[in-house]
């Protein structure tokens, strides 16, 4: 008897040295947390610390929602507790925010943890920081979107008849102004005879304000820092428009409610045209050196089609040019 008992005992603490080091390994490679039948935080363990940002005190007694990026919509998280709430495993790759405000993506595991009557005791959730990986797949999914993007635009471009030029126009602006998450994006000329800046062609996101009726006939004196850079062939980007000194320009900008911008200059043959640009006005926005790529390459294709307009109307022009000398003729001879 006391031999079976030091065996059993041997035995389970061997099982209980086992069960240590598979914590031991899931707590160092993975965010862990626990939960009542709720939803309400009761542990968490040092990765899900480190990497949310939050302290130990700060999660318990709360819920996921105080990392919830509100990237994914509500229909995913009912499909989530669902599952869970029918006692089923849940798996999906989840955005969160971390308590300063940056990203991270995990690949969460939901387990429903069932008491001896088979009823839901509490929720083990196991994640793992898939951020990298993550962040890579999506830029190479921006990647082949832009392609598509522009080789869309382009197509409309080259294919488009004259006359349904403009709407080519304008739907190009609406396609690339949601591609880079803008609420406003817009073509100006710059009539340098007469020293003025006008807005073409706009779009806005559904909710903003537009402004091309409101900007017309810029004088030239109310954007020097517009015109130095625009002239000099280099982008106008404002990521935060109240970090603008008090003046003239911060002014232009806030009757507009725009909090951030980027703006290209169209060149034509190392002359600057105009700009292309776009405006964020619900929040703040730094536009990525993609967004400026995208910016840089549209502003190239909208020159190309100023050209290839220029040319057809200039043709049109020497016909109409030629059929009065024409007439002229037939007079003179008549």
């Amino acid at each position: 008897f006391p031999y079976t008992t030091l065996f059993r005992s041997r035995k389970l603490e061997d099982k209980n040295r086992y069960l240590q080091q598979i914590t031991n390994a899931i707590n160092a490679s993975s965010l862990v947390s626990f939960t009542d039948s709720h939803g309400i935080i009761t542990m968490v363990n040092d990765q899900f610390c480190k990497i949310s940002q939050f302290s130990e005190e700060e999660l318990i007694g709360k819920t996921h929602k105080i990392i919830a990026s509100d990237y994914h919509p509500k229909e995913f998280w009912q499909v989530a507790w669902d599952t869970i709430l029918d006692k089923k495993i849940w798996s999906a790759d989840v955005k969160n925010k971390a308590k300063d405000g940056s990203f991270y993506w995990v690949k969460t595991i939901i387990y429903p943890i069932l008491n001896a009557d088979g009823d839901i005791e509490s929720f083990l959730s196991i994640r793992q920081n898939i951020s990298l990986a993550k962040n890579n797949e999506i830029q190479l999914e921006n990647q082949v979107k832009l392609q598509n993007l522009i080789m869309n635009i382009a197509t409309k471009f080259i294919n488009a008849p004259i006359e349904d030029i403009e709407d080519a126009i304008n739907q190009s602006l609406k396609d690339i102004g949601q591609f880079v998450n803008a609420d406003r994006s817009y073509i100006f000329d710059y009539a340098r005879i007469k020293q003025t800046s006008s807005n073409l062609y706009e779009w806005t996101r559904e909710g903003i304000t537009p402004q091309i009726d409101n900007l017309q006939n810029v004088p030239f004196s109310d954007m020097p820092l517009w015109i130095e850079k625009h002239f000099k062939g280099e982008p106008m980007d404002i990521p935060e428009v109240a970090d603008l000194p008090v003046g003239q320009l911060r002014e232009l900008l806030e009757v507009q409610d725009i909090k951030s911008l980027l703006a290209i200059p169209l060149m034509k043959e190392g002359i600057c045209i105009g700009f292309i640009g776009f405006d964020s006005v619900i929040n703040n926005y730094t536009y990525s050196e993609q967004d400026k790529r995208i910016l840089t390459i549209f502003a190239e294709m909208l020159v190309n089609v100023y050209i290839r307009r220029d040319h057809i109307h200039e043709i049109e022009s020497s016909k109409e040019q030629i059929r009065q000398i024409n007439l002229n003729l037939e007079k003179e001879v008549i």
